[in-house]
């Protein structure tokens, strides 16, 4: 079995709420399909996902409640890393939600598939734009 794979928000966002000509969701489908793949998260990434949904995409209660009832059903594992590995990737100045993305991923030394360019950067060995099975 292959090591976790870490998401975070700038990967789920596109998967669960698409604009018509996003071309994003294919990767993250891709993760959730191979059987080898444990794909984790830090619970805050469903509030994450809600909030875009909320406050950018400006969605009525029956659209975010259908997402949250989506959020739930996916395959994700959704784990807390511990704060002492989110304080030090704070330090190295990561806000303290990608700290926790960074923490978790260093912790189960797992891949991070991200379109975040702090963590993309932060993360040179770690951190992937797009999963490949």
């Amino acid at each position: 079995m292959r090591r976790p794979l870490v998401i975070d928000a700038s990967v789920l966002v596109p998967y669960s709420l698409p604009e018509p000509d996003d071309l994003e969701t294919g990767r993250l489908e891709d993760a959730f399909a191979d059987p080898g793949s444990d794909v984790v998260a830090p619970p805050f990434v469903d509030l994450e996902v809600l909030n875009v949904g909320a406050r950018r995409r400006g969605l009525d209660e029956r659209s975010l409640l259908a997402i949250a009832d989506e959020l739930e059903r996916l395959p994700l594992t959704r784990i807390d890393p511990e704060l002492h590995g989110v304080a030090r990737w704070a330090a190295f100045g990561l806000s303290a939600y990608d700290a926790t993305y960074a923490a978790l991923a260093e912790q189960l030394d797992a891949r991070l598939l991200t379109q975040d360019a702090d963590l993309l950067l932060a993360l040179p060995d770690r951190a992937i734009r797009s999963f490949s099975p």
